[in-house]
């Protein structure tokens, strides 16, 4: 035991004899790129994370909405109901390409959403 309390005494003197002058630049530069890609990523992520709740609640925005739009609706008209859910969960992923492929699928339907259909 008393043996690695010495190996940690060593260590920790030469961690405190090696300073900036006894690197060599190429071990100074490692360090420094370790340091910004540290913060790189930091940014990285704190950007991703703002990323997603502005995603979560433009989702909430868009459900609320389709939500209101379906309780309005007197579901006669399966097809539409069905077009309106379509297009929710295509806003929902942010991707028009779904809407597109799964609302010409409907027989006899004009799409409630031309524009995003076309």
């Amino acid at each position: 035991m008393s043996d690695f309390f010495k190996q940690v005494e060593e260590l920790k003197a030469n961690k405190k004899s090696e300073t900036l002058e006894s690197k060599t630049s190429t071990e100074l530069l490692q360090e420094l790129e370790a340091v910004r890609t540290r913060a790189s990523t930091k940014y990285n992520a704190e950007q991703l994370q703002k990323e997603l709740y502005h995603r979560a609640i433009e989702n909430i925005k868009i459900s609320e909405w389709n939500r209101i739009q379906i309780n309005k609706n007197d579901f006669s008209n399966k097809d539409q109901v069905i077009d309106i859910l379509l297009y929710t969960v295509g806003k929902m992923a942010l991707d028009p390409i779904f809407y597109k492929m799964n609302v010409c699928k409907l027989k006899e339907h004009i799409p409630i959403y031309t524009k995003e259909a076309e």
